[in-house]
């Protein structure tokens, strides 16, 4: 397994809530596609309670680094806009 997917499905486990999928980088029914065809993963939390009560208080307590955390500032305010 994939480091990323390591990762991933150990923090569906840890914050209890949301799930991994595996998604082929290729062709996804015209849904998904990517430049490289490399194989995908989505964390997918589909319950406005679980993102701002497990989601956004873990990735302001964790922030994440590099690149990626480009990421979570649309998280953040997608969720207040919802309230």
């Amino acid at each position: 397994m994939k480091r990323d997917a390591l990762l991933m499905k150990s923090l569906v486990e840890y914050l209890g809530c949301g799930k991994y999928y595996t998604r082929s980088g290729k062709d996804f029914g015209g849904k998904y596609y990517t430049r490289s065809g490399k194989d995908f993963g989505e964390f997918i939390v589909s319950t406005i309670s679980d993102i701002t009560d497990k989601i956004i208080p873990f990735f302001q307590k964790y922030p994440l680094k590099g690149v990626k955390r480009f990421v979570a500032p649309p998280i953040l305010i997608g969720a207040k806009l919802q309230n």
